[in-house]
């Protein structure tokens, strides 16, 4: 391997990354799935922008805003 490619990014086949060793003899099936609420929107950002690409999560839980007020008071503005 030699200094030139790795500054000019060609890929050096010879020089594979080390093993990485476990304790287990198969790898993990953790299953992981795409959240089935989550939604792709497109949003346009402004005049004359292309749209972005946005997920949305359709689950969210409206957050849970307390006001708390004393007992012996007399105006209350909400």
């Amino acid at each position: 391997m030699d200094f030139e490619s790795l500054l000019n990014d060609k890929r050096d086949e010879d020089n594979l990354p080390p093993p990485s060793f476990s304790r287990i003899e198969c790898p993990m099936g953790y299953g992981y799935r795409q959240n089935m609420a989550v939604v792709k929107v497109l949003v346009q950002k402004g005049e004359g922008q292309a749209p972005a690409l946005k997920l949305i999560n359709r689950s969210r839980r409206k957050k849970f805003v307390a006001i708390s007020i004393y007992y012996d008071s007399e105006n209350i503005l909400i």
